[in-house]
Formats: C-alpha cells, structure tokens, sequence
C-alpha cells in the first residue's frame, strides 16, 4: 500500500526510551470499537479528569507524531466528547498511520500521554484491528464533525455513456499540462474559475490526500475557503468541488472528487429536536438521474432497525424534498445532564445522530453518504421542586427536594443560618436520605421535629401554633463542580397550644385574679391595661404577685393605677381590672381576662387623671342630719349627681363648679367646697333655723415629680367640718402649670392682628386694645431647632387671667384636656386647617363677658403645650377626644401624657365701642393741642428776629 504522508508537517522523535513500553490503561478506564468506516475509543472522564493529556500517532518511519486541530482534520481524526462526558477519538480507516491490508483489515496503534502530579508523564497504548464489514463502494463521502472525507475506487473506470459535464472540460487541459507533477489538485469556485495547485502545496492549507490499493482519499476541514454555501429546496449545503488528477503507469487518472454536507442547525421544540437535510444533495449529481438507494438512521456511528426507532420514540420521516428526524428530549440514545447558571438549575440533553443513504445514477454513479450530526440542546432551566408531605400529627416537618439527575450531590443545608453537613444533620436528629424515581432522576427527603430550636414557632391565636422551618439546600454539580442554592419555607399550623386559664374574685379590699398556666407562658409578658407588670410597678402600687410553676396570682387594690373604673355610683363603686399577656418579641396580646369587683362608696374622694373629682358627702356627718339632696358646690348651679336622703354624689371637672388651684411647695391643689344651705324662718328676715351649717372642703393635689398613684385620706378639721382629700400624684397634669421658664426655649405663644395668621403682635405692643367683641387670634408653635417629624404640638390647656400669674381668680378656660371650651360669654375654636403639625392655632370669639370683664380688667393667657410623639409608645395626651369620652368613668388611673411647657402673653384690654370712641377723640385733642404749640412757638421765634432786625440801624445812629 502507498501512502502519500504530509509534506511540511513537523515530525518529531519517539518521547519513549529505547526499551521501555507504553503503560496499558486501568481495567475499565478505556474501550474501543469497530463501527462502519473507523476506529472508536473511549476513554473514561474520571480518569482523565482535570489532567493534562495528548493524543500521539506514528508516522511510518516509527515516529510519534501529536495529534493536533490540524492534523487531526488532514489525517481523519476526531477528538470530542460522548453524550456522558467521556473522551472520544475516531479515527477514519483511511486516515494516516492506519496499517491498511487491501483495503480489507485495518489496524492502528495511539499513545494517549498523561502528565500526573509533579510534571511526570505517563504514557498508555491505544490500538485496534477492524476488519471490512461491507464491501467499498464506487464513491464514499463521510460528513464528520471536524471535517470531510472524500474516497474514490481508483481501478480504471469503464466509459460513461454521458458525455463529460463542463467542470471535466475545464479541468482536462490543466491535467493534461500537468503531466510531469505526477499529483494535480484543481479546485472549483462557484463563480467559474478554477485554481491548481500541488499535492504538497494542498498539504500546507490543511488538505489531506492519499491513496490506498483500491481508493483515492482527499479530506477538507469545513473551514478552508475552498468550501462555499449552496442552497438547495430551502436547506443550505456546505459543498467542496475539487479534481484531483494522478499519474499510473502509462494513464492519467482524473477523479472527481467533491463533496457536500448538510449545516443547517436542528430545531429545538419544548419535548423534541427535530434534524432536516435534503433528500437529494444536488451538488454531488453526476446526471440528472436519480435512483434512491435508503434512507436509514443511526446513533454513535451505527445503524438501529425500526425496533429500536419505536422503543425510542425516533421518527425518520422521507418526503419527495427532505429527510426528517425527530427526536424527543430525554429519550434513551441520548444523555440528560444538568448545568448551573446564574444559580439556576437545568438541564440540557445531547444526542449524536447518524444519518446514511445510498444513491446512483447512470453507470459508475453510486455512491454512499454518512453525516454525524452530534446535537446538545440549549441550557433549558429546571425548577427543582420543593414537595411538602408534613403531617401534623407525626410532629415532625416532612420535606422533599427533586428531580435531579445522578450528576447532583448535596452538600449543606442551612436552617434558620444554622449550616449543616449531611452527617451533621443526621447527628442532630434530622432524618435525611436520597432516594431514586423510577425515571432515574433522584431526591433528598428531609424530616425535622417541631420540637427543634431552628423551627420557628410563632403563636397565631387560640390553640393554634404557626411552625416555620426556613431551610436553603446547597448542591453541587459534581462533573463540573458548580454549587447553587434552593431556598424553601415551610410552614404547619397546629391547634397544640395549652392556653392558660384564670379565675377572678373580689375581697372587700381587693381584686384577685388567679392564673392556671399553660405551656407558651414563658414567652408570654404580663400587662395591666398598657402598662407591663413590672416590679417598679407592683411596689409602687401595693400590687401583691405570688408565682410558681403552675399558678400565677395578682392582686390589686381597688384604688391602684391600671384600673378602670366603670360607674360611681351611691350604691357603689365598680371597678375593672384588664389582665393581658403578650408575646415577649412582638407584645401582640395573647390572651385577655378581666375581673370586676364592686365596693362601698362610703365617704369618698376620687380624684382621676382625667380631672375629673368624685366625692359623697354623708348627711350623718352633722348633727343634727341635714339634707344632702340641697347640697351645692361653690357655683350653687352644680348639684350633686345623685342624692337621697342620707348620702349626696358628686361628679365634677376641675375646671368647673368655681374649683380653684394653687401653687404649694411641689404639689399643684385643686379646691372645691361642699355648702348646705340651711332653711331659715321668716323667710322675709331669716334669723332662725333648724338645720346645721355644713361644709365640707375637697381637695385634689397633684405632684409635680412622681410618677401617677392614687390613694385615698381622710382628714378631720377641728371647725366641726370635716374634709376629705384624695392625692392623685399625676405628674403631667401638674408639669402642665410649672414656672415660666420651664423649657421657655421649645415653644412660645404669639397673639396674630388678624385670622390669616400673618402678623404678630411684639412683646412691646401690650396691653393690646380690643373690642370685647372682636375674636383674639393665638398661634402656639415649637422652636426645637431640628423637630423630629414624629413630634406634633399639642395645646393641653389654655385659661386667662386678671393677672400674670397663672393661679389667679377667677379664671376663663377656653381649652381644656386639648379640647375647645364653649359658654354663652366665649366660643373657642382651633384651626384644623393648618398642614404644619408644628403650629397650633386657636381663634377666642367673646360674645360678652358681662360681670366677668368688669372683675377681670385686662386678660392674661397662659397655656400648657405637650410635644407629642405619634410612635409606639405615645400616650393619650397625644390624642386628642372632645367627644366626652375623657369624662366616664371609664378612664383609666394610668400614668399619662408628655412633659408639658408652660407659657403665657398679655396683657391683653377689653373695651366697649364708646370708650374706643372717646379715646380716639382725647388722641385727636391731644394731636390738636400740639399742633397749636408748634405754629405759635414758630411765630413768636419770627416776630422777635424781625424785631431785632429792626432795631439794630437805631443804636448805630
């Protein structure tokens, strides 16, 4: 056999010493086989791995030749990878280095060279002996992935009975002149022209020729220019046309040698790939006449029968212009592996196609055709699935994650950031196990209990308890070794909380609640109405508390902070206490009992935070009796609330009924007098009665430090009256009138000329004049420098005074616990309109102040103004209620309210119409006197310089 070897390609000397043998490869790392027209091998990806490695062939002269890009496509080798990752190698049995026996056996000898750790190389034979299975055909082109191969029976053909088509006759005088070159290469181009070359000059652009006992073989990488597109019913061809010529003995040979390959991409379906070619490729028709040998199709280089095309849902459909195969994704033949981008999953499947078919023409045309066509479908994403089979009832989450592929493997899972290996989760009580679909594809199951610390339990209502388990998977895909992540929330809601229960009962000092407990109390805060239950708060109040691990006990006085008092009445007195407990985390109350008692008003003197006073006069109290139904309070209009014959009720605001406040020490001390007026006889000159003198004195007293008690005294004067006294130690109602200068710098009070609000009188300008009629205009407003915008102004309280002083008698209050005063004299009205939470403006219409002017003179308002905040925590100071709710009973004895500032402006003179008149009438007789003065003084001034103008010339002479 001849072998025509490249010219030019650089051959080096044997890597092995003399006398040392190439290594045989591991049992099971390689295999080969004989498969149509070439050697295949496979060598094993884990053994290769990530190691550097070369593929070697012998040339004739024994030397070991690397098997590069381009001698790999010049002598007819492929190097790819299978569908499952494994090297590949096929080589053609035409190609170099294959020991040919007329051209029926076919042998070859590789050696695949690995570098190990350290820089060693290791060297492996690969070799193989395959025999012919069918015989040769006249033509054979092979379509392989890296190039193609063209081979020709080389006896002496017999005579066509065509004549020669044009691309002979143009070819014939080139060879013909050629003679002496022995070897001839002309090449066609679509627009006509044609290039010759040398066998040794082709070998340098990368062609391949050579011939065997019986064939001619000329090869082409796809990408040289010579190759060009031809379209042909709709597909594209890659089509190659060459001559190549050649010299035996006394004949010159010319052997048409092109070749055509369909390149169009397949069509990828959501289920199938789908490969079309042509049926006829044109370009390779020696004659118009066509004679359809088969179709058949094959996978990995081998034919498969209808059999297995049916096992595997292949379809090879035949029509009068094309040949189809369609192919479902993920059908057996194929390999489904998966990727990772961008931490998304997925998959993609590769199939390596082989479709062949015979044809012939007239004569000599037959001719035999093969295309491997290895197809990968694009990166398909695959949402693993999060599967949840918990049943509540087993106490445990269960929780499994699939479908991957073999190629998957878990590595951690991450549970409330708490990261676990697979052994470490198993150690901590996790049931986890890999288990396989009858698809093939696998998946981890996952149990958690409830009872564990990395399961969040959260208490929803009642009995039912919300159990989450936050897991994120980490996975690895090992043949490429990317990690992504599957982040899953798993949620059960139980009914298995054991909620406490409580009991509630009365002594005739105390109101007793008992709690029996369940199993979430140690998450679980105790409140008495908004305030927690504190230790500060239990021993500043005389709360009694007394616990163990299965029963709770609070008891409270009837007169304590956090209470509600829900009527006060003759018969008595009904209060409520609101027990609450609330999750430790979030304070979301949990569970709510409340336990009312009633007890004995008796003599009593409530004073409430809502400035409000409660107070019963007995009519034993005076001997003799006298009536408590013809009681009165110092304004007689304000009658007790309810009377009978022995016992008067009194509910009254602190700011009514002529209650007076003063300033001692650090206590701010509301006052108010109890009167019976006794019957006198005659009634024209009383001078004799029957009933007692009665008065009794009330008294409120507010500290200005503590923080808000109550508690109830009584006193006895030595005057025959007795009084009784309830202190409310209620520190922002009393921080409400402190001193002037307390935080002067935060707020101040202007009074505006008008209602727009646009000027304000200076401090200069008082006394202001007004009509009694006319409205006043006032606008409170924070300094602060930088307000937080959570803080709005609020105007507390507002009252005018005959004087500076802020205790002064009598007083006119025109707002009062944030809300507008009205009466028959004065209507007060607060602006809603104004957007800047900042400001407060209020506007005092005065209808008539009567008597009041008269006693008052001038008017001084002084005013308590709160900053209040609107996050979690304000107060009820910060809201504002002028629908009477502040007054019932139902007001709570809790502390409230923010530190107030008090301020004050005036002073500011009442006058009626007649005395603006006259004043502006004395202005203008003033006015006129003046002007009288000056004109007269000029005159006088002009008359006596006249005169001693005059005077001058009579001393001279």
């Amino acid at each position: 056999m001849a072998y025509l070897l490249f010219i030019g390609v650089a051959l080096l000397p044997a890597l092995f010493p003399s006398g040392v043998a190439p290594l045989s490869l591991p049992p099971g790392v390689a295999r080969s086989e004989c498969r149509s027209r070439g050697f295949w091998f496979w060598i094993d990806k884990n053994f290769l791995g990530q190691k550097v490695w070369q593929l070697k062939a012998f040339n004739s002269q024994g030397q070991a030749i690397s098997v590069t890009d381009k001698i790999a496509s010049q002598c007819g080798f492929t190097v790819t990878k299978d569908v499952y990752g494994n090297t590949e190698i096929r080589v053609s049995f035409l190609g170099c280095s294959v020991d040919i026996k007329d051209d029926q056996q076919f042998s070859i000898e590789l050696q695949l060279q690995v570098t190990e750790g350290l820089g060693q190389i290791l060297s492996y034979q690969l070799a193989l002996s395959c025999p012919l299975d069918d015989p040769w055909n006249p033509r054979e082109i092979i379509c392989e992935e890296n190039y193609v191969e063209v081979s020709v029976r080389r006896v002496v053909p017999g005579i066509a009975n065509t004549p020669m088509n044009d691309d002979w006759l143009a070819a014939w005088p080139v060879a013909r002149d050629a003679l002496s070159h022995v070897w001839q290469i002309i090449f066609h181009f679509p627009n006509g022209s044609l290039f010759s070359t040398t066998a040794k000059d082709s070998h340098q652009w990368g062609y391949g020729i050579n011939t065997s006992a019986t064939r001619v073989v000329f090869r082409a990488p796809y990408n040289t220019s010579a190759f060009h597109l031809v379209e042909t019913d709709g597909f594209r061809i890659a089509v190659i046309r060459t001559t190549v010529f050649y010299k035996q003995a006394w004949l010159v040979l010319m052997v048409d040698m092109a070749a055509a390959c369909p390149v169009d991409p397949p069509i990828f379906q959501e289920r199938s790939l789908i490969w079309m070619t042509p049926l006829v490729l044109s370009p390779l028709m020696v004659s118009t006449a066509f004679h359809d040998g088969g179709v058949r199709m094959g996978l990995n280089g081998r034919l498969i029968d209808k059999s297995i095309m049916t096992h595997n849902s292949y379809q090879l459909l035949i029509t009068s212009t094309a040949v189809t195969i369609t192919v479902p994704i993920g059908a057996p033949g194929g390999h489904m592996q998966s990727d990772v981008i961008d931490n998304q999953y997925g998959t993609t499947y590769s199939i390596n196609l082989l479709l062949e078919r015979k044809w012939w023409g007239n004569g000599s045309d037959d001719t035999w055709h093969a295309a491997h066509k290895p197809i990968t479908t694009p990166f398909l994403p695959h949402t693993p699935v999060l599967g949840n089979d918990t049943i509540a009832d087993l106490g445990y989450f269960d929780v499994w994650l699939g479908n991957f592929f073999p190629d998957v493997e878990l590595v951690s899972l991450d549970i409330a950031d708490v990261l676990l290996s697979p052994a470490a989760a198993r150690i901590r009580g996790f049931y986890l196990s890999e288990k396989l679909h009858l698809n093939g594809t696998k998946f981890y199951v996952l149990h958690v209990p409830f009872k564990d610390k990395l399961v969040q339990k959260t208490h929803l209502s009642g009995k039912l308890m919300r159990y989450t388990l936050y897991v994120s998977y980490t996975l690895n895909l090992v043949p490429k070794n990317k990690n992504f992540t599957i982040t899953g929330v798993i949620v059960c809601d139980v009914p298995d909380v054991v909620l406490p229960t409580f009991e509630g009962s009365c002594t005739k000092d105390r109101l007793i609640l008992i709690m029996t407990r369940g199993s979430l109390d140690r998450y679980w805060v105790p409140y008495v109405r908004e305030m927690p239950l504190t230790e500060a708060l239990v021993q500043s109040q005389n709360y009694a508390v007394q616990e163990d691990a299965s029963t709770y006990r609070l008891e409270v006085p009837p007169l304590a902070t956090g209470l509600v008092y829900e009527d006060i009445t003759l018969r008595g007195l009904r209060v409520r206490l609101d027990f609450a407990l609330r999750d430790n985390k979030t304070l979301a109350v949990k569970t709510t009992f409340s336990v009312t008692c009633n007890f004995p008003t008796g003599a009593l003197l409530v004073c409430l935070p809502n400035r409000t006073m409660v107070a019963t006069v007995l009519s034993l109290d005076a001997r003799p009796a006298f009536d408590p139904r013809r009681t009165h309070l110092r304004d007689k209009n304000c009658r007790p609330t309810e009377a009978d014959e022995l016992r008067a009720l009194f509910v009254f605001s602190l700011s009514s009924c002529g209650t007076s406040r003063r300033f001692d020490s650090n206590y701010l001390i509301y006052e108010n007098d109890v009167t019976f007026e006794p019957e006198m006889i005659p009634v024209t000159a009383p001078v004799i009665s029957r009933d007692s003198e009665y008065k009794l004195t009330i008294r409120c007293c507010y500290s200005l430090h503590e923080v808000a008690s109550v508690w109830l005294d009584r006193n006895v004067s030595s005057g025959g009256s007795r009084g009784l006294s309830a202190n409310v130690i209620y520190s922002s109602r009393a921080r409400a009138l402190r001193k002037r200068a307390h935080q002067l710098q935060d707020v101040r009070l202007r009074m505006a000329t008008d209602g727009t609000y646009t000027v304000f009188h200076l401090e200069e300008d008082f006394p202001v004049l007004s009509l009694h009629t006319q409205p006043l205009f006032f606008q409170a407003e924070l300094t602060i420098p930088h307000r937080a915008p959570s803080q709005t102004l609020m105007l507390q309280e507002c009252w005018g005074t005959g004087a500076p002083y802020p205790d002064d008698a009598p007083q006119l209050d025109f707002i009062v616990q944030n809300c507008p005063v009205n009466t028959p004299m004065y209507e007060t009205v607060l602006d809603h309109v104004t957007t800047e939470s900042s400001l407060q403006r209020f506007a005092v219409k005065i209808q008539s102040l009567g008597e009041q002017r008269l006693a008052l003179g001038q008017v001084y308002l002084h005013c308590s103004i709160s900053a209040c905040s609107h996050m979690h925590g304000a107060t009820v100071r910060c809201r504002r209620s002028c629908n009477n709710t502040e007054s019932r009973m139902g007001s709570t004895l809790s502390g409230l309210g923010q530190q107030a500032t008090y301020v004050a402006l005036g002073p500011i003179a009442f006058q009626t119409e007649d005395q603006v008149s006259l004043s502006h009438m004395g202005e203008e007789t003033r006015h006129m006197w003046i002007w009288l003065v000056v004109v007269g003084s000029m005159m006088l001034l002009l008359l006596l310089l006249v005169c001693m103008f005059f005077n001058t010339p009579c001393v001279h002479q």
